[in-house]
């Protein structure tokens, strides 16, 4: 049996000027803040697994592959809702800390190009 992938196909696309700031999205921090958003949700996905590998079977439903992928969704979907929600603060923290570093980064590109002064 084929383990599904606990990353979302979107997340694996590598993303294009990922080394620098990209132009249109310079003014907004929306790109930075799903990101962070979206790691969370993967983060929750991966708790949720661990979590159910320490619950024993009961039988009940039959198990199988049907059951392993119904409950593979169910937990990608609330992972998702609560991350895009209030989530659990991993998302909150990842910005704050992210943001600092992209406005300091693109603080030094600026002064390396001349287009601020540093008193």
């Amino acid at each position: 049996m084929k383990a599904l992938s606990p990353v979302p196909s979107h997340l694996l696309a590598p993303a294009a000027g990922s080394d620098r700031l990209n132009r249109e999205s310079a003014g907004t921090d929306k790109g930075l803040r799903k990101a962070c958003e979206d790691f969370e949700a993967i983060f929750i996905r991966q708790m949720f697994q661990v979590m159910r590998k320490t619950i024993q079977k009961s039988g009940l439903f039959g198990g199988g592959m049907q059951e392993e992928i119904l409950t593979d969704l169910c937990d990608e979907r609330v992972a998702d809702e609560i991350a895009h929600g209030r989530g659990i603060g991993i998302s909150q923290a990842l910005y704050r800390d992210l943001a600092a570093v992209s406005r300091t980064d693109s603080q030094r590109r600026d002064v390396r190009q001349g287009l601020c002064r540093v008193s």
